[in-house]
């Protein structure tokens, strides 16, 4: 019920999907974050400015793409990359690290 209150879940999902959320403690105080597809949970953010091979490879075949896909960037960047002349650039930060190393913006402080 705390999930719905904070508009962090759907009342009309089922009880399965709703059980679907990582919970973790932080400075005394419980966090979640609800699981998705999109949603890294469990992995670290990525603050490294130096690209992958994955990211080397898919910007020779883009050389100027404007953007990179999170398939190849990984879902846990904390950058908005693209490609000029074919290099991988890491541009403006649009994701945090929080006091643990996980992205802030995912994770939610529970309001008891």
């Amino acid at each position: 019920a705390p999930l719905r209150k904070q508009g962090l879940i759907n009342a009309e999902l089922a009880e399965p999907v709703q059980a679907a959320v990582r919970w973790r403690c932080m400075q005394s105080q419980i966090y979640i974050c609800p699981v998705g597809a999109n949603l890294p949970c469990e992995e670290q953010a990525d603050l490294s400015q130096i690209p992958t091979q994955a990211m080397q490879n898919f910007c020779s075949e883009n050389p100027d793409a404007a953007g990179l896909p999170a398939y190849v960037t990984g879902r846990a960047t904390v950058y908005a990359w693209s490609c000029k002349s074919g290099a991988a650039i890491a541009g403006k930060q649009v994701a945090h690290a929080d006091g643990q190393g996980y992205l802030k913006e995912f994770w939610h402080l529970l309001q008891q």
